[in-house]
């Protein structure tokens, strides 16, 4: 599909976005390191979305109050390819490996992306980051309403996690119908202003 002229050249992109899951995608910045321009990077990566392969996840920037980040983060599909091209050959590795956090959180933002699509819906699946780095992972917009989810791979919960879901409501006009978040441990709670849920249970956020 794409007539590559250098195979290593493109695995070695291939293996940069692996290594880049969850951060803000920079052409000009992957094309340097490989040794091409930008626009034979963009070309391949057009590819790849239209492959299934990864995803490009749109900021959130409506009814916004503060100065934004307008750039897309990359997440793959399917995190067993990006822990192939990561070289993580087991799950122990992957328990212990610098990439466990991101790949956790390319996990929750895919299930996010699947609850639309088996709702028969596509896109409105959106982070947020503004210009003083204040971030949330997920926000999901359903009928004019947001849901905002923060992702975090630790198994036991700190009150820091929660720090910028409390702050978002001063920073967007859009309603916000529950803010979660979704971490690896056993302990939940769905009494307060944000829940605490493991994982396998993010699908109680639409319930």
């Amino acid at each position: 599909m794409l007539k590559i002229k250098d195979q290593m050249q493109f695995m070695k992109f291939m293996k940069l976005c692996a290594a880049r899951i969850g951060s803000l995608f920079n052409a000009t910045e992957i094309g340097a390191e490989i040794g091409v321009d930008g626009k034979t990077i963009s070309h391949w990566l057009s590819v790849l979305q239209a492959s299934y392969l990864v995803t490009l996840l749109p900021p959130y920037y409506e009814n916004i109050s503060k100065r934004i980040v307008k750039t897309p983060k990359l997440y793959f599909n399917d995190p067993g390819l990006a822990c192939y091209l990561l070289d993580i050959e087991s799950p122990r590795q992957l328990e212990l490996d610098k990439m466990r956090g991101a790949i956790f959180e390319n996990m929750i933002v895919m299930e996010c992306i699947k609850h639309r699509t088996n709702q028969g819906k596509e896109g409105n699946v959106f982070f947020y980051r503004d210009s003083n780095q204040n971030e949330v992972d997920i926000l999901v917009k359903e009928e004019g309403q947001l849901y905002a989810i923060e992702v975090k791979s630790a198994m036991t919960y700190q009150p820091t996690f929660e720090k910028t879901l409390r702050k978002l409501p001063e920073w967007t006009s859009t309603p916000i119908t529950r803010r979660a978040v979704v971490y690896t441990g056993d302990f939940e709670n769905t009494a307060g202003e944000i829940w605490l849920l493991n994982y396998k249970h993010i699908g109680q956020m639409w319930d």
